[in-house]
């Protein structure tokens, strides 16, 4: 017995088909994956929490940020946006780095 448990456990068989039998991702528990690919992939990312994936714009990004922090108004939040320095030159994911140093306040 492992002293640790997976997020995720599957088979790959030998024609590439992947078939996950555990996962703490429900959007995956017992599914199977053809050629596991990009889309496979998208579940993941938005699991282990990058909510950007689905923001189409900047009031995406904002409304998203609003619901994490009530506290503030949408001006407090689009000075906040504005201000903000892209972490690797993509916004988004230092928006989410952001917002949450700014629950802890």
């Amino acid at each position: 017995m492992l002293p640790y448990e997976f997020d995720i456990a599957g088979e790959l068989s030998a024609e590439h088909t992947l078939y996950i039998s555990k996962s703490r991702c429900p959007q995956i528990q017992d599914t199977s994956w053809s050629r596991p690919n990009k889309d496979f992939a998208y579940q993941l990312r938005i699991w282990m929490g990058e909510v950007w994936l689905n923001w189409k714009s900047e009031n995406d990004a904002i409304a998203w940020a609003k619901s994490q922090l009530q506290h503030m108004n949408d001006e407090q939040l689009q000075r906040e946006f504005s201000e903000l320095n892209p972490a690797n030159g993509k916004k988004a994911p230092a928006w989410v780095e952001r917002v949450n140093a700014l629950k802890d306040f």
